[in-house]
């Protein structure tokens, strides 16, 4: 508050500050705004001027979080982002398409209100996607566990003995291969055992 003779111009107080926000002027009761150099003389009457103010840009950040191979999710994010928004509106993210995921939207928190002080943060959950390993001997197959995208695949072991021949492994394994995005189906090899003819 301060005092004024009538006729005299009003001096305004410095422009106030208010986080996220641009000093816009001073209102007047009749919704004039005028800016702090381009106040009117003093009437003769009390008048009240309210602070006024624009929404500034405030960052946010968004969190990616992605299970791992083991079915669970860090206590960190694997990946942060900083946007920027207008204060007090919603900011929104999505989930984007990832070969192996799938769209968590129970953990996640995709939209929210952008505070002045730069508080939000919004949460995007991604789960690792399973997939079966079967295997094939001789036509019969059989399931060998399931395993989470990328997860390193064990050999499964090695089928009854088959008369005559010898395993020689799985196609379609490699020594620490990883699950790819697919079910993938392992087939027996078997190799013919040779033996002897004697004759006497």
């Amino acid at each position: 508050e301060v005092d004024h003779k009538f006729g005299e111009k009003i001096d305004a107080p410095a422009a106030p500050d208010k986080e996220g926000y641009g000093f816009a002027g001073w209102k007047a009761a009749d919704g004039t705004v005028y800016a702090t150099a381009a106040l009117p003389v003093m009437g003769a009457a009390d008048v009240t001027y309210t602070a006024t103010y624009t929404a500034g840009a405030v960052n946010y950040t968004v969190e990616t979080y992605i299970m791992d191979t083991e079915g669970k999710y860090g206590t960190t994010a694997d990946s942060k982002e900083t946007k920027s928004g207008t204060a007090d509106t919603t900011a929104t993210v999505a989930h984007v398409a990832m070969e192996g995921f799938t769209a968590d939207p129970a953990n996640s928190v995709l939209s929210g209100n952008i505070e002045a002080d730069g508080s939000l943060v919004l949460e995007v959950y991604y789960l690792r996607n399973k997939y079966a390993l079967t295997t094939n001997v001789d036509g019969v197959e059989a399931p060998a566990g399931e395993y989470y995208y990328e997860a390193v695949v064990a050999e499964p072991a090695a089928p009854a003995d088959k008369e005559g021949h010898t395993f020689a492994g799985w196609d379609g394994y490699t020594a620490g291969m990883k699950m790819p995005a697919e079910a993938v189906e392992l087939t027996a090899k078997w190799t013919v055992n040779e033996y002897n003819a004697e004759f006497i």
